[in-house]
């Protein structure tokens, strides 16, 4: 397929190939609120994304300003099952969603390869609660508020950052309850399947509260407000399996597994289903691993 640019809101891909995604607006910019969508059962799609910067909360005015100005329930990028999608990315690359959404939202059924195959950009993907909103129950990759499952999740190259996100304030406590890759979070349902594979490359995934409004960093480690797992289960859940089989892995969760499960999993104390941490290969390094695996912290 040609070269695809952002006209209007939503890009809906629903036919199997390879497709290059460009953002038409400001690279310089996080402004655009462009969704992309995947239609279920096409098999196999190719989607290489270049300097693509979404926010998908704002409205069509691209202004953001004011809470009641931002569209609830939106999803940055979705991909539905039936479908593998393989994801390249070129430059730097951001998809966030609302609250209540995954910021690269894998349904229970369908598979996301991440690849960036020349390890030169970056891939940035969230659900935010910012301020005057409810609590945050999208993972930055994988379930949401919508279905909290998940489908597969297979990491083999580039530089991915993905959290759940709560940004409160002095007055204002708001939770993240979803995993920063993994499990999203309901009021009636919590995640109990998906599978997370991740074979090599540079990721940092966080489940990330704040109550003064500061920005996420690697040192800024958050509060009790953050309920999920870094990578594994959402608030009180699970996931089927987590496999890290190479690469260099930063997880982090204050009252949840780093990796594994979420805080207060209603299963049992302590158990953490299907953890693996080993090599892919006898030419693969052992993965480097910064994150509580196995113990919880409730």
């Amino acid at each position: 397929h040609e070269d695809i640019g952002t006209a209007g809101n939503k890009l809906v891909i629903s036919q199997s190939g390879k497709y290059v995604i460009t953002d038409a607006a400001d690279a310089a910019a996080d402004n655009s609120n462009i969704q992309i969508i995947v239609n279920g059962n096409l098999e196999d799609v190719e989607i290489t994304v270049k300097n693509v910067k979404t926010n998908a909360q704002l409205n069509n005015n691209l202004d953001g300003a004011e809470t009641d100005d931002k569209y609830s329930n939106r999803c940055a990028f979705e991909i539905n099952s039936g479908t593998t999608v393989t994801l390249n990315w070129e430059g730097t690359n951001k998809f966030w969603s609302s609250p209540e959404r995954a910021g690269i939202n894998v349904k229970p059924g369908a598979t996301l390869i991440l690849n960036d195959e020349d390890n030169s950009g970056t891939l940035e993907a969230g659900s935010l609660c910012n301020g005057g909103q409810a609590h945050t129950y999208g993972a930055g990759i994988g379930g949401d508020q919508v279905e909290p499952n998940f489908g597969t999740i297979i990491i083999e190259k580039g530089q991915i950052n993905a959290r759940c996100e709560s940004k409160g304030n002095s007055y204002s406590k708001f939770d993240a309850l979803a995993a920063g890759i993994g499990g999203g979070y309901s009021d009636t349902e919590t995640s109990t399947e998906g599978t997370i594979i991740i074979k090599g490359g540079t990721i940092e995934a966080a489940s990330w509260s704040v109550d003064d409004g500061s920005a996420y960093s690697l040192s800024n480690l958050g509060n009790q407000y953050s309920y999920g797992a870094g990578i594994g289960g959402g608030w009180k859940g699970t996931c089927t399996n987590i496999a890290i089989l190479g690469g260099k892995v930063t997880a982090n969760s204050y009252s949840g597994n780093d990796i594994g499960v979420g805080y207060e999993y209603y299963g049992g104390e302590g158990i953490t289903k299907g953890i693996v941490i080993g090599k892919w290969d006898e030419n693969t390094n052992f993965p480097e691993i910064t994150g509580d695996i196995i113990n919880q912290t409730n």
